[in-house]
């Protein structure tokens, strides 16, 4: 008898465990994602308390801007795949870790089901880059520095997909944001010239920095490198910075120069408001000295 009551008590208390434990449900495998608006089973205005009541408790979740505030928190879906859910506070401030916080953004991973409006998923935009190009042709497209596509981002419709390189094999993520419309781009400036010259004793470059209307730039910052023959203090280049006049120049030289070739490199040009157009600019020129 009392070992039947001993059963029946550990029961109840194994039942009472299982039912005060978190559920770890998952968001819906498949579905329409609304670009700037939804995926499936979370909208961006959603609350937390929203979020976990449609899709259960996250699998994690990590602090961004401050300590405890839970502002990042990951979902398993059904089937396979990951979903990222980005809160931030109901004021619009940041996450506090309470269950009116708000989602803001929305990341997945892997998630074949859902299917944006335009017909992308990542796995069609993992296959196919060029495919997610046309589907959303107003997108900005960023490249590294070898070239490759890595992330497209419509700002106005609200939808990101990123191409995470890691040599020949690459994973992909999409992501849906409130919509905004971006700021103007900044005027370009370019480098339009570069006169060098010497004298018995130095070697100069002028460098001239153009606007799109093709004005001079006054106040630009012009940064080069100076690359010549080994001199009398066994130097063999020079970085140099100059600020440009009202004709647009920039003034770098050469002081005791001796014979030989001497080059400069371009390496950056900067002024607030405004772009240096790198691929439009004349970048390095070179001259030789004479004995």
């Amino acid at each position: 008898m009392m070992y039947s009551k001993v059963k029946l008590l550990l029961l109840v208390m194994a039942l009472s465990l299982v039912l005060t434990v978190p559920v770890l449900a998952a968001a819906p495998a498949e579905g329409l994602v609304v670009e700037g608006k939804r995926v499936p089973g979370i909208s961006l205005g959603d609350t937390r308390a929203q979020v976990e009541s449609q899709n259960g408790s996250p699998v994690s979740c990590q602090s961004v801007e401050e300590s405890a505030d839970y502002a990042s928190c990951k979902f398993n879906v059904d089937g396979g795949g990951s979903v990222w859910v980005r809160y931030r506070g109901p004021d619009g401030e940041n996450a506090s870790n309470s269950p009116d916080d708000v989602v803001h953004n929305i990341r997945w991973y892997d998630v074949d089901g859902w299917v944006t409006t335009a017909g992308i998923n990542t796995t069609l935009a993992k296959n196919d880059k060029q495919a997610a190009v046309d589907a959303y042709p107003n997108a900005e497209l960023h490249y590294d520095s070898v070239g490759r596509l890595w992330r497209l981002h419509d700002p106005e419709l609200g939808i990101q997909v990123t191409w995470n390189h890691a040599y020949i094999f690459y994973t992909v993520s999409m992501s849906i944001f409130e919509p905004y419309t971006p700021p103007p781009p900044p005027d370009l400036i370019r480098v339009a010239d570069i006169e060098m010259s010497y004298d018995r004793r130095s070697v100069t470059a002028n460098v001239l920095i153009l606007d799109e209307q093709d004005q001079p730039v006054e106040g630009a910052h012009v940064y080069v490198w100076w690359v010549y023959p080994k001199n009398r203090n066994n130097n063999t280049n020079m970085y140099m910075n100059a600020t440009t006049t009202g004709d647009g120049y920039a003034t770098f030289k050469i002081n005791k120069a001796v014979s030989g070739n001497y080059r400069i490199t371009i390496d950056n040009v900067t002024k607030d408001g405004y772009e240096w157009d790198y691929s439009g600019s004349v970048r390095v020129d070179e001259i030789t000295k004479p004995k």
